[in-house]
């Protein structure tokens, strides 16, 4: 079964907010946070679904030519089977046809799965946020955000 996509709308605040919540636990972002990004024009995203049922997401902001991931996520259940890949594919191709050329994101230092995830797109190391991350109870201290570009134009079509 593959997944399928929908475009973000500010009406699906609630389906995000409880898709946060069940991927990222005690270090959810606020509903407020998801309200403040889709009241943005420049903010935009993809709900992945599988059988119709939310599964992930993926949501940016684009400016100009460039783009950023605010956050991306697959709910555990479905963590380990390509969807975060399927979901990052999807993106890069539609930021390509928005004329993107580089997409940036921050991904704490211990995601090592993440990291190869970005990897295999061809992300490119920017730098270091030191201590970026706030403590919470699943991550008790501050932790380096690890930053990356990954260029789009490299994709193809």
């Amino acid at each position: 079964m593959s997944l399928t996509y929908t475009r973000i709308q500010a009406a699906d605040t609630d389906v995000l907010f409880a898709l946060e919540k069940h991927i990222f636990a005690e270090d959810a972002w606020p509903r407020e946070d998801f309200e403040l990004f889709l009241s943005r024009p420049t903010t935009f995203g993809y709900i992945a679904a599988l059988a119709g049922v939310p599964v992930g997401y993926v949501l940016c902001q684009k400016i100009a030519d460039e783009a950023e991931i605010l956050s991306i996520g697959i709910v555990p259940a479905h963590q380990g089977q390509g969807h975060a890949k399927a979901v990052l594919g999807y993106t890069v191709q539609a930021l390509a046809q928005l004329k993107v050329n580089k997409l940036f994101l921050e991904v704490r230092r211990s995601n090592a799965p993440a990291i190869r995830l970005y990897q295999s797109f061809g992300a490119i190391p920017m730098g270091v946020r030191k201590g970026y991350y706030d403590p919470s109870a699943t991550h008790p201290e501050r932790e380096d955000a690890l930053t990356y570009k990954i260029p789009i134009s490299a994709q193809g079509d």
